[in-house]
């Protein structure tokens, strides 16, 4: 592991890291007490640890107590941000991020942890924290009810999933002409404004010869081969053990109303809480996640 800040004794600094895994480095950012309970922040699909920055710079702003008791980590899943890509012969299964959390873990040599894990971040979490019950503390969940499930065409999908493999290794990587025209590109497929399309975007591209292009894997686009049914994703979600708090904005995702219809029911201890706000809510209401964890963290 290795950090990056203007003062290392002052834990309201918003910090670089990267954990050095076995298999690949995962980059991040972090902030708050490194001797403090860790509170790993997850974040979606074609996002990076930036969708925390308002969060952090929150608590920064407020001088948060919660920043001399814990540690917020967020980090870039593999393919995303500034981490590594997965190798040449290999694709983004849902499966292995599960796998990365777990290494991860290890390498922190943390016995149990917090999750707070936005939308993809938050079925990674709410996977692991069903397969290794005893290691999750506390699961904080953000627009993210249990799992995205097969169909009942197996088949079906696993051809999709290969042909998007064949269509993607085709393509070329988009060139957007300069950082501002990708900032509303990323705002054209989302529900964020222009300041949280710039956090995020800016730690998602790289500048090239003509223009910027996206650092993230192409092939994060391809279609999953495979998925769990309904009644396997079930047990899981059945088998967390941690009290878990599910922050959804009244103008999400409706899949959310959706997964609390399939899952609500299956996890013992859940609280769900509404704020003003779309599927990326925490950007949004900063202030108000912060208010939040400082009563469920502190």
């Amino acid at each position: 592991m290795s950090t990056n800040k203007a003062n290392n004794n002052n834990n309201h600094d918003i910090s670089a890291i990267r954990f050095d895994l076995p298999q690949i480095s995962l980059h991040g950012l972090a902030i708050g007490n490194p001797d403090g309970k860790t509170i790993l922040c997850l974040h979606g699909w074609l996002d990076n640890a930036a969708s925390f920055l308002p969060l952090f710079e929150q608590l920064q702003q407020s001088q948060s107590m919660l920043l001399s008791r814990c540690r917020f980590i967020a980090i870039d899943w593999p393919g995303h941000g500034l981490s590594d890509h997965r190798g040449g012969d290999a694709h983004y299964h849902f499966v292995d991020y599960v796998d990365d959390l777990y290494q991860l873990l290890h390498h922190l040599k943390l016995q149990k942890i917090t999750l707070l894990g936005h939308s993809m971040g938050g079925m990674v979490s709410t996977l692991f924290a069903g397969t290794f019950a005893e290691k999750v503390e506390q699961l904080l969940l953000i627009e993210s009810v249990g799992l995205i499930t097969e169909t009942d065409e197996p088949g079906k999908l696993l051809r999709q999933g290969i042909e998007s493999r064949a269509k993607q290794s085709q393509k070329n990587k988009t060139l957007h002409k300069d950082i501002d025209s990708a900032v509303k590109a990323r705002m054209n497929v989302s529900d964020l404004d222009y300041d949280s399309a710039q956090k995020i975007v800016s730690r998602a591209t790289v500048d090239v010869d003509g223009g910027v292009r996206w650092r993230s894997d192409p092939r994060l686009r391809t279609v999953s081969l495979m998925r769990f049914a309904l009644p396997q994703a079930q047990h899981i979600v059945s088998q967390i053990s941690a009290p878990v708090t599910l922050i959804k904005g009244d103008k999400g995702f409706a899949m959310i109303d959706q997964g609390l219809t399939f899952f609500g029911k299956k996890m013992r201890n859940l609280n769900t809480i509404t704020f003003a706000g779309g599927h990326h809510v925490h950007m949004q209401q900063a202030q108000q996640l912060s208010q939040l964890l400082e009563k469920i963290l502190g």
